[in-house]
Formats: structure tokens, C-alpha cells, sequence
């Protein structure tokens, strides 16, 4: 299992639930946390189900703007970077 950062820069406190529920769709998936103020989610999930693409592409079928982050931190928390 990893965990990777992404930016949603359209996304709102009004659209962590549609958020969750799009990311958590995605095969593999084990762990969502948002930060919807800094606009960050880290996905934490199972390598051999799911990439990081399969996310973004997610994130953009359902209206969403979605970037990778450049620096993907060690142990991400510190809330959600």
C-alpha cells in the first residue's frame, strides 16, 4: 500500500462527500483524508489494484479539475499537507 497526494483545485467544503465517494470508487482504494481548505486529498491505496492515474481520470469523469502533486511527502499527514 502507498499513499499519494492530489490537488483538486475546484474542490469545496460542499463537495467532500462527492469527493469521497468518486476516489473510494476506484479499485484498491483503502483510505481517503481531504483537507478541503488547502484543496488536498492523500489517497492511500494498494499499487497492484489502482495508479494514481486511475484517480485523476476519476476525479475528471465527475467535473473535477485533479493534479498530481510534484513533491509527494514521505508520511503525508501534518494534516493532509
Amino acid at each position: 500500500m502507498i499513499t499519494r497526494m492530489i490537488s483538486i483545485p475546484n474542490m469545496t467544503e460542499s463537495d467532500k462527500d462527492t469527493v469521497s465517494r468518486v476516489l473510494h470508487d476506484v479499485w484498491g482504494v483503502r483510505n481517503i483524508q481531504m483537507n478541503a481548505e488547502k484543496k488536498t486529498v492523500a489517497i492511500s491505496f494498494d499499487e497492484n489494484a489502482a495508479t494514481l492515474e486511475d484517480f485523476r481520470q476519476a476525479m475528471i469523469d465527475n467535473g473535477f479539475e485533479c493534479q498530481m502533486m510534484e513533491h509527494q511527502p514521505p508520511d503525508i499527514p501534518d494534516h493532509i499537507q
